[in-house]
């Protein structure tokens, strides 16, 4: 029987957590706050009369709102701590170039290449160290695809959204009172790539996070 790498969380929750983030990603916008739109939604539902069809629709938002940020809110962070993570600079190990030679590289074979010290594949011997590594850690083709999705998911919609929350309340207040808050907000960021950033895909974090206001 084949082992369980410490380097991913169990293939099957990770699976279903997959399908349910997909989901999300089709129905709401990344922008969109969950905890904001649904207190909205809420309100809505409450002071206005509307008829059957438009309530019904209502409801089915709720629901999806109320999902979804039990996922991001609940879910996920307690998946996170079900696998060690693998250092960002040991990045190359979950991105590896397939072959050297490639004519098309992907964002991803772009990325972290100086940084990945010690897993280079500039000589054989370096390269054969790198497919040690991999195949050391069994890393499921499947499951470090919908891990990289995932997490790649949260840090979008939890971490950036919070900052970019802040920075438009900070723009109707006092900018003052939200000095602390936003540091927080950054610090948590810098934490999750220090901590998640092998798994990141980096050229639709990159976009994200170039979108903060």
């Amino acid at each position: 029987k084949k082992k369980h790498t410490v380097a991913l969380p169990p293939d099957e929750i990770t699976e279903v957590l997959f399908d349910l983030a997909t989901r999300v990603t089709a129905t709401i916008p990344t922008n969109v706050s969950i905890v904001n739109n649904f207190d909205a939604s809420l309100e809505d539902m409450m002071q206005n009369e509307i008829i059957l069809s438009r309530a019904e629709k209502s409801r089915a938002d709720r629901e999806i709102m109320e999902a979804t940020r039990f996922l991001i809110e609940d879910i996920l962070p307690v998946w996170m701590n079900t696998f060690k993570p693998i250092p960002p600079l040991q990045r190359r190990v979950v991105w590896p170039r397939i072959k050297d030679d490639s004519a098309v590289a992907t964002p991803d074979d772009l990325s972290m290449e100086s940084a990945a010290t010690g897993w280079s594949t500039n000589t054989p011997e370096k390269r054969a160290k790198l497919e040690d590594k991999i195949a050391h850690l069994e890393l499921d083709p499947d499951t470090k695809a919908e891990t990289c999705d995932l997490l790649t998911f949260y840090f979008k919609r939890k971490i950036l959204l919070s900052i970019t929350q802040l920075k438009e309340e900070e723009l109707r207040h006092d900018p003052a009172s939200f000095q602390n808050l936003k540091l927080e907000a950054q610090q948590n960021a810098v934490r999750f790539i220090q901590t998640y950033g092998s798994y990141l895909k980096l050229h639709d974090s990159l976009v994200a996070a170039s979108e903060i206001v």
